[in-house]
């Protein structure tokens, strides 16, 4: 994100992009789960979208994955949601997938 010019701008861009990656997300698990795919790979997906991002964007617009000023670092700090969402959901997968392996 910018810090010179119209910092209100900068703002309402940040908030988009907040938005869109959680959109981006639900759809995504949503998907995952219509298709009856594994939650342990929705939950993989779902974890790892912030790295995924940032790593676009600073290819895209240039600079460090890392850095929140000139890059996409700003995507990771998503990753306080999306990480215990994903572990989660890697839990329920595999503890799913225990419980039809049990049965006879």
């Amino acid at each position: 994100m910018e810090t010179t010019g119209d910092s209100s701008a900068n703002g309402f861009r940040a908030i988009f992009l907040i938005l869109f990656l959680v959109i981006f997300n639900l759809s995504l698990v949503v998907i995952f789960f219509w298709k009856k795919s594994s939650p342990v790979r929705a939950g993989l997906f779902v974890a790892v979208v912030p790295i995924i991002g940032a790593f676009l964007y600073s290819l895209l617009k240039g600079g460090s994955m890392f850095d929140e000023s000139a890059g996409g670092g700003g995507f990771l700090w998503l990753l306080i949601f999306t990480l215990p969402i994903g572990l989660m959901l890697i839990a329920i997968g595999v503890i799913v997938e225990l419980t039809k392996r049990s049965k006879p």
